[in-house]
């Protein structure tokens, strides 16, 4: 079994709310409209030339070469989630985070501070936001660069400095100000 060791875009995507989802519509169709969305999801991811490394509940751990298509796929998966409201789908919502830095990669599944730090930011992301790190919006192209939004700089769990989040503003600024 190898493992490499290399700079890339971990990025966790977390349905938010399907416990209540479960308890509103029944364990059966609740099940159903959370594997659709995990499926949905993982296409996504694989459009934008990702990988899902992970599924762990209604969780999916993926993996990007850059950190654009990473948050590209996280836009797109937003827009989609967003969309399925308009078509009398169950509401649901996910919580995105991201960081870029080395990873090691073995066996099929990821390790390393990197995949700590993205977990974290999703943890700090509320339904339907995008949250990525400093250092994922240093490798950002200027016209990713210019969709981000400082929060600030946060103790994270784990970590002896404080990091600097960013939330990715994924809608159109039209929206994102009326919403």
């Amino acid at each position: 079994m190898s493992s490499s060791y290399e700079s890339r875009a971990v990025l966790f995507v977390d349905i938010c709310g399907s416990t209540q989802l479960y308890e509103t519509l029944g364990d059966e169709r609740a099940s159903k409209c959370v594997m659709r969305c995990l499926e949905m999801l993982r296409l996504h991811v694989e459009d934008a030339s990702g990988r899902v490394i992970q599924r762990v509940g209604d969780e999916l751990m993926c993996l990007f070469d850059s950190a654009d298509s990473a948050l590209d796929a996280a836009r797109v998966m937003q827009e989609w989630v967003a969309r399925q409201k308009e078509v009398d789908q169950p509401a649901l919502a996910i919580r995105v985070g991201c960081h870029f830095g080395p990873v090691i990669e073995d066996a099929g599944d990821l390790f390393g501070d990197c995949v700590n730090v993205a977990a974290r930011a999703t943890a700090f992301a509320e339904a339907s936001q995008v949250i990525t790190t400093e250092q994922t919006v240093a490798r950002l192209s200027v016209g990713l660069r210019d969709a981000v939004r400082p929060l600030g700089r946060f103790p994270v769990k784990g970590k002896g400095q404080e990091l600097g989040m960013y939330e990715f503003v994924w809608q159109d600024t039209e929206e994102a100000t009326t919403a």
